[in-house]
């Protein structure tokens, strides 16, 4: 049964028995909260990344100084998918400088 689709007075019960826990066990509450706050945190980097623009700054398939998206990114084989014109191209991260969103003309 997920918890939003439970009767009010079960989710009540549940919660106070949260609550309940996470006062008998502060040491374990801390540590889980610190995993949410880390997740969070990783998520909003993941979106910032994938958001921002790159700069081609090594001789790669794709000319020096070239603006490009990035579509998603494999970070055991260290290599990056970009939106490049029309076309998709895989690149090493050590190919591209992440540019500052400041420094992004707004087109």
């Amino acid at each position: 049964h997920r918890y939003k689709n439970q009767p009010k007075e079960k989710k009540r019960q549940r919660d106070e028995r949260a609550k309940r826990w996470l006062a008998e066990h502060p040491e374990k509450a801390r540590q889980i909260q610190q995993r949410k706050q880390a997740r969070q945190k990783a998520k909003r980097a993941r979106q910032r990344y994938q958001t921002a623009q790159y700069v081609i700054w090594r001789k790669c398939p794709i000319p020096l100084g070239t603006v490009v998206r990035m579509l998603s990114y494999s970070k055991a084989g260290g290599r990056m998918r970009v939106e490049w014109g029309e076309q998709i191209v895989e690149l090493p991260f050590c190919c591209v400088k992440r540019i500052d969103k400041e420094a992004v003309p707004v087109s």
